[in-house]
């Protein structure tokens, strides 16, 4: 993870986060892996949903909150 910091003018600033992408795949899988048992669909026992179908009905959601959590840390 690499960031950069510019100044452009007298008030403006232009900050630069660059997150490697397996740096992020690898956080999505954790964060699927931590909370599979909250996961629950129609058919499967709680924490049994497959991955697949997990990443199809929440991937957006959790790859946003994963985003999010690496750029707090930053």
């Amino acid at each position: 993870m690499n960031y950069t910091l510019e100044k452009l003018e007298k008030s403006q600033v232009k900050f630069t986060i660059e997150i490697n992408e397996a740096e992020v795949e690898a956080a999505i899988q954790e964060a699927y892996n931590k909370n599979k048992s909250h996961y629950k669909l129609e058919g499967f026992r709680p924490g049994k949903v497959p991955v697949g179908l997990v990443k199809k009905m929440y991937g957006t959601q959790a790859k946003a909150d994963e985003v999010n959590k690496l750029l707090q840390d930053t």
